[in-house]
């Protein structure tokens, strides 16, 4: 491990640290990133500082104080807000109450992320529930939902047609600089969506690759 780290770390002139992968692939402990390095960010582009952290390393206290409070701070570290404001489709086809549970936390996760982007961001989801049944649990679950987030809910068994909801806000499209057409499976959560909002220029149209885990490993 000290191998690796030194390698991969060291400091300019000036003390700051500086931190370079020269060789692919290279797996560093993240103990030994969270103990070293000044600032962390996810794919998605949210910072927290952690120069303060207290390490786990051959240790099982864990300072959870220290760390919830680093997470409320996050927002106040360097993240990309975009001027922009965005429109966000999305179906969701709900047939058991464990797939609901799953979506419904999802959407949340991935709502929250990609709002925290865009100065205004609104959400339209459209809702068909196999059974009647499953609405109250339904209304239950995502009781929770950010006020950004609208459903429009109906029950139906039969396969649909995810884009003729979209027809319904054709109108409302103009008042949004950007318009997402999302899959609840494609995860906001670990995609690096600000790299992807700069580099699409200006692009009519734009998408990431998708791949399985299959595709992945070959």
């Amino acid at each position: 491990m000290q191998t690796l780290m030194d390698q991969a770390h060291s400091y300019s002139q000036v003390g700051q640290t500086i931190w370079r992968i020269q060789q692919i692939p290279m797996v560093v402990a993240d103990e030994a990133i969270y103990t070293l390095v000044g600032n962390t960010f996810t794919s998605t582009g949210l910072w927290i500082d952690t120069i303060k952290s207290d390490t786990t390393v051959q240790s099982d206290k864990v300072n959870l104080a220290n760390t919830e409070r680093l997470m409320k701070l996050k927002k106040r570290h360097m993240m990309r807000v975009f001027d922009e404001s965005i429109l966000v489709f999305m179906n969701i086809k709900i047939t058991t109450i464990e797939g609901m549970a799953r979506d419904i936390q999802w959407l949340y996760q991935d709502s929250r992320v990609l709002c925290e982007f865009h100065r205004k961001c609104q959400w339209e989801i459209n809702v068909v529930i196999a059974n009647s049944s499953l609405i109250t649990p339904f209304r239950r679950l995502s009781f929770d939902i950010p006020s950004y987030v609208n459903f429009t809910i109906k029950i139906s068994s039969e396969p649909f047609n995810k884009f003729l909801f979209i027809r319904n806000f054709q109108d409302e499209m103009v008042n949004y600089d950007l318009v997402l057409l999302k899959d609840n499976d494609q995860r906001i959560i670990g995609f690096p969506w600000g790299s992807f909002v700069e580099r699409r220029e200006n692009a009519v149209v734009s998408g990431p690759l998708r791949q399985d885990a299959n595709e992945a490993m070959t």
